[in-house]
């Protein structure tokens, strides 16, 4: 009805431009661009009057139409619903023909990434069980595939109940028979792992079914067939950290090779920073799952790719912070400490203290590694490295004067350091008494055994004193200038 009467308003305004019974030609009012009085052909400009009541007929067409038929947003539902429920009925006529199936799900694809009420309509209509069919009926069919898990990642983002609906109809097993029948196909692998990452966020019991129908292995067998696709490594890296729990996978990650898979994804993306803070992630919960595991870890080079990680990546502090628990949990035998010291992982650990001193896990295991890399600094004779060493354990203790752990690590670290040059350890303790506080002083003094000596402690608080008065008197000076000024 709508469409007749804007159909109707145009030919009554196109009818003013009949032609003229004495010179032929059409009248000011014509739709049609005029011709020119010498050759006859047609002019390339409308006139300004025909250009104004041509407006003015669309306007007042649309007018009517939005009378004739309310809301255009109510139609445009109406139509989309429409249209939703015929594919769904072509999915379920049209089972044996994959053209059908894959232009059925490509338009689906499409109409699903509007907005959320077509999404709800697909999904009370039964759409995933139907999209679902599709792909179990044409495994290797590719288009079918690629569309029907494009219409599946459409529909489960950000959606519980959705979520929960397709691991029932069993779409895990559906998804990773399709990365099992189409390897090479880089595009399904990402769309179905994206799939999977979805799935493993939704809950615990997700998660578990994921592993159970051998996603880890999917996954894996996805990253190892395409190692320089950056977009697979990190997809695939993301699913891998919402499934490895210290007790769920451990043995699927040593039958798979897992741990070779997340260093050689390291290893060839460096530069990516979301790649490498997954992986650190994920080699801090391997090196803590078994023995095997970290000493698959150490033979392919994990110290390495992570103290060049780390090194990178200065100013993610996600980085440095599982960088330095896998050097922690790494640190069982000699040959370890020594690869992280020939590596440059001192290095790494004092610009992660540096550069992060407000984070307080960080500082709390780099104490505690420089504890254990103490021998390490000592067989090198470097008093630069052994000074770094000194003022971090110190900065440590200045930036956290109330969190016990912070102090306990910072106390240990000069203790083994004292060991080492208890000059230098002393000299360094008393020069930055001024900056530490009294309370702080005390537990460093304590720390490096000076307080057994009356007059040391002595002359230790009136330094302390003395520094933080002239910083008092400083500030006013520098107050009463400013007034002045």
């Amino acid at each position: 009805m709508a469409v007749a009467a804007c159909e109707g308003v145009l030919l009554a305004r196109s009818s003013n431009g009949s032609h003229c019974r004495r010179t032929g030609r059409r009248r000011r009012g014509e739709l049609s661009a005029p011709t020119c009085r010498k050759n006859g052909s047609i002019r390339s400009r409308l006139h300004t009057r025909s250009q104004k009541r041509v407006c003015q007929s669309l306007q007042t067409c649309s007018n009517d139409c939005r009378i004739a038929s309310g809301p255009s947003t109510l139609l445009e539902k109406a139509l989309m619903q429409t249209r939703i429920e015929s594919i769904v009925r072509s999915l379920g006529s049209n089972a044996d023909k994959a053209h059908i199936l894959a232009q059925c799900c490509s338009e689906l694809s499409r109409i699903a990434g509007k907005d959320e009420s077509c999404r709800e309509t697909f999904f009370s209509l039964a759409g995933i069980e139907a999209v679902l069919a599709a792909m179990s009926e044409h495994v290797y069919e590719g288009d079918v595939q690629l569309a029907g898990c494009s219409v599946l990642e459409q529909l489960l983002t950000n959606s519980v109940d959705k979520t929960l609906s397709f691991v029932s109809s069993g779409g895990v097993r559906t998804v990773v028979n399709t990365m099992a029948a189409h390897r090479a196909s880089w595009t399904i692998q990402v769309s179905c792992c994206r799939i999977l990452y979805t799935t493993a966020a939704c809950n615990l019991e997700c998660a578990i079914q994921l592993v159970d129908a051998g996603a880890v292995h999917a996954v894996i067998e996805a990253m190892s067939a395409h190692t320089m696709v950056l977009v697979v490594q990190d997809v695939g890296c993301s699913v891998l950290q919402k499934v490895i729990t210290p007790t769920s996978v451990v043995n699927e990650c040593l039958r798979c090779g897992f741990a070779c898979v997340v260093l050689r994804a390291m290893q060839d993306h460096s530069a990516s920073s979301s790649i490498q803070k997954v992986g650190c992630k994920l080699l801090s919960i391997m090196v803590s799952c078994s023995a095997s595991l970290k000493a698959e870890i150490i033979a392919n080079r994990g110290v390495e790719t992570v103290v060049k990680t780390m090194l990178l990546h200065p100013e993610n502090g996600y980085i440095q912070r599982f960088g330095c628990l896998i050097f922690l949990r790494l640190l069982v035998n000699g040959s370890v400490i020594r690869t992280i010291t020939e590596c440059g992982g001192i290095q790494a650990l004092l610009g992660a203290m540096a550069n992060h001193r407000e984070e307080q896990r960080i500082q709390t295991v780099g104490c505690r590694l420089l504890k254990d890399l103490a021998e390490q600094v000592s067989a090198s004779n470097d008093q630069c490295i052994l000074s770094a060493c000194v003022l971090a354990a110190l900065r440590a203790m200045e930036k956290h004067p109330n969190l016990r752990k912070v102090q306990d690590a910072s106390s240990n670290a000069l203790k083994v350091l004292t060991s080492i040059d208890s000059r230098l350890v002393t000299g360094m303790c008393l020069g930055r008494c001024g900056r530490l506080g009294g309370s702080v002083t005390s537990r460093a003094l304590d720390a490096i055994k000076l307080c057994d000596d009356p007059a040391k402690k002595k002359h230790a608080r009136l330094s302390c004193r003395k520094r933080s008065r002239l910083k008092q008197l400083s500030g006013a000076s520098r107050c009463r200038l400013s007034v002045d000024a």
